[in-house]
């Protein structure tokens, strides 16, 4: 290993008014020593304006990462029950369009477009409680989801046409079996969670799924969620 040669201390660059003490040493940071640097940093206008410099932006990026987690705390504090119904909705709605994603609309019948929604048999409106329930989700076209009110004849008409009589039975069942639905923030976050890792492994499958195994996803994922056993 080369030995550093030993240099006078006198300041250099943005230090370059600084005399120095003269000596010589091995290391020099703006042609000064340790204790001449020491010096400039700290006593000189020129010197304080090259830490604040450093120093500033540092501590911005610790402040804005420290902000951020504040933030997020905090706007997860403010979340209300319907923020949350909200969250664990939007998972549940992903999960149908995946599912059926290379099927074909539930109450028309045509093909869906690239842009198509997870209709509900029993609206979430009048329905509640049945709002998660895979089984009376189904990818249906825009247009019969939100302007013929859900196309609720030829809703349960596709159900049976296209997954037989016994689905269609159990659907109909279905305001009755599930009457009443309550879960706290606490479930609908635990229940959010699972619907993402759902979310997660349907997209990395990417699957297109026969009838027989639409229904069968959506009474597996039913389970897991664990709203509807």
């Amino acid at each position: 290993m080369i030995e550093p040669k030993l240099k006078i201390c006198a300041g250099i660059g943005k230090a370059i008014s600084v005399k120095g003490c003269g000596k010589k040493t091995k290391y020099r940071t703006f042609g000064l020593c340790s204790s001449c640097l020491s010096d400039f940093l700290f006593e000189t206008d020129a010197g304080k304006l090259i830490m604040q410099k450093r120093i500033i932006p540092q501590a911005k990026v610790k402040v804005n990462k420290e902000q951020k987690k504040v933030d997020a705390v905090t706007r997860e504090s403010l979340k209300t029950l319907s923020d949350y119904t909200k969250e664990l909705q939007k998972e549940i709605n992903t999960i149908v369009r995946l599912i059926d994603k290379d099927f074909k609309c539930i109450s028309t019948g045509k093909p869906l477009n690239e842009k198509y929604d997870a209709g509900h048999f029993y609206s979430c409106g009048s329905n509640p409680s049945l709002r998660f329930n895979l089984l009376n989700i189904y990818a249906q076209s825009v247009y019969a989801n939100q302007h013929l009110s859900g196309d609720q004849i030829n809703f349960i008409n596709g159900i049976n046409e296209n997954y037989g009589s016994g689905l269609k039975s159990i659907v109909l069942r279905l305001k009755k079996d599930y009457p009443i639905l309550k879960l706290d923030r606490e479930q609908l976050k635990q229940k959010t969670q699972i619907a993402r890792s759902i979310v997660k492994h349907l997209k990395l499958e990417n699957k297109t799924y026969n009838s027989i195994e639409r229904i069968e996803l959506r009474k597996k994922y039913n389970k897991m969620i664990g709203i509807y056993e």
